[in-house]
């Protein structure tokens, strides 16, 4: 009754939340004079509106209009720790280049994507098991595989959570300027860090009331940040 409860409020929550950020993700790129952080940050308001969107669909059986794009959400994921990473550098060093280094960020999520293909185009069972029980989550005690993959996004984002909280740690240490909001960005890069980790913990143990929880709380504070950040 509880998990049916949270359930229940999350789906309408994670649609609010994903309209929000789809309207935030098409402001920036209206925005007059646009630099690349306002790409790279409609970009991430797009990677989790779309993840939220994936879940919500499957979750009211849309997605099965479209049964390629079932485990999309997992390249999604995938894509925005590094997307992340790249606009709080931007943030921090606007007048800083990227290079062909940068799109080396990008790698693991596109060898993502090309294996969930490739896998789908080869061994279709999953997409039929799927078509045929209809469920309204992923199963992911079926699939286990997936499982392991949905779990390593969760870390993707931790790892760049912390990687992007040492670099703003780092520019605090040797510049005094805009030191409140960088403390700002800092502890929201923790707080989603530290989430991020326990989904790792939630997803591998196949716990649905914790991941409902801390994707939840991971989407809120994300919305937090891109509402009252300085630069937005």
């Amino acid at each position: 009754m509880i998990l049916q409860t949270i359930n229940s409020v999350s789906g309408k929550l994670n649609l609010v939340i994903c309209i929000i950020l789809a309207i935030f993700s098409v402001l920036q790129l209206i925005h007059r004079n646009k630099t690349a952080i306002n790409y790279l940050l409609s970009l991430c308001f797009f990677l989790v509106s779309y993840s939220i969107l994936a879940w919500w669909a499957l979750h009211f059986g849309y997605l099965y209009n479209v049964p390629v794009l079932i485990h999309s959400d997992i390249v999604a994921i995938f894509l925005i720790g590094p997307s992340f990473n790249l606009y709080i550098r931007a943030l921090l060093n606007p007048d800083a280049s990227f290079n062909n280094r940068s799109l080396l960020h990008f790698l693991v999520p596109v060898c993502v994507a090309v294996f969930i293909a490739v896998y789908q185009y080869i061994d279709n069972s999953m997409v039929e098991w799927y078509l045929a029980v209809r469920p309204e989550t992923h199963v992911y005690r079926k699939f286990p595989l997936f499982n392991i993959m949905k779990a390593a996004s969760f870390l993707s984002i931790a790892v760049y959570f912390a990687i992007s909280a040492i670099e703003v740690h780092r520019i605090m240490k040797v510049s005094s300027r805009h030191a409140r909001h960088l403390r700002f960005i800092l502890i929201i890069n923790i707080i989603m860090g530290i989430t991020s980790l326990c989904l790792v913990f939630s997803q591998i143990a196949l716990s649905k009331m914790f991941i409902i929880i801390f994707s939840t709380i991971l989407e809120l504070v994300g919305v937090c940040y891109f509402l009252f950040s300085y630069r937005y």
